[in-house]
């Protein structure tokens, strides 16, 4: 694996009393795919929003490629190369599939409002050029029978699969992915499973995902960081992290008595 693009370190994260991350570091390399799992109400969806700018921690560093991101807006983090999919979809459902994914290509269009919105000369060249970006993107995923469907009519397998879609529109170098294959059938978790083995060999495209689904994690993941009420219990590579007995009494357990 690369050199360490994101360092997260002792960070720590309240909203009154409560601490919803206490002292939490982490390291993920160029190429890594890492995993974060934990019960319910682990920290886990708060530790990727300290990371994209949502929240802003009260204590700790986190650094992306060199650069202390603490304080930027989710914009700027976009902009420097962190894209991010939602434990709740957040898709334009009045918007097609490949309206939704040229969203993520706002950063990289040049012209202003009036020329696109005119679709003539250079407004008109560059959204082609974007479109091919987005039909690239469309057959990697194997969604083109869904390119015209209103998002709101779509299952919630492939609306999943349209804001992955969305996020990697963006070009990012890390892409965080917030419980990815929640609330999908086998066949559907196993599409997504081959997206981001895809995303790792073919773009080389690091990758953190949140998952409640322990084999889905131990099947994709370089590494995996296990959360407890905040703090980081455990870490190490899928192996390591299911032979915990930390990790056994904390996660692995309480899901085996539902």
């Amino acid at each position: 694996m690369g050199d360490a693009q994101l360092i997260v370190t002792n960070v720590a994260l309240s909203f009154g009393g409560i601490k919803a991350l206490d002292q939490v570091s982490l390291e993920v390399h160029r190429g890594q795919v890492v995993g974060i799992i934990g019960p319910n109400g682990a920290g886990k969806t708060s530790l990727l929003n300290c990371i994209n700018g949502v929240y802003r921690p009260t204590g700790g560093s986190i650094t992306f490629e060199g650069r202390d991101v603490i304080g930027m807006k989710p914009y700027q983090v976009a902009q420097a190369g962190i894209s991010r999919t939602f434990q709740n979809i957040e898709l334009v459902d009045e918007a097609t599939a490949v309206e939704n994914i040229m969203i993520g290509r706002h950063r990289h269009m040049k012209q202003n409002i009036l020329s696109a919105a005119l679709f003539w000369g250079r407004g008109r060249n560059e959204e082609m050029r974007q479109r091919e970006v987005v039909e690239e993107i469309i057959d990697f995923l194997d969604i083109a029978t869904l390119r015209h469907r209103h998002a709101g009519s779509l299952a919630a397998g492939h609306r999943k699969v349209v804001e992955i879609g969305r996020a990697l529109a963006s070009e990012p170098k890390l892409l965080l992915l917030d419980e990815p294959s929640s609330g999908m059938t086998r066949e559907e978790k196993e599409d997504v499973a081959r997206f981001i083995l895809r995303m790792k060999r073919e773009m080389s495209m690091t990758q953190v995902l949140i998952e409640h689904d322990v084999r889905f994690v131990s099947d994709l993941c370089d590494v995996v960081y296990v959360l407890d009420f905040g703090r980081c219990i455990a870490s190490g590579t899928p192996e390591e992290v299911m032979a915990n007995e930390a990790v056994i009494e904390a996660y692995i357990g309480k899901e085996a008595a539902h």
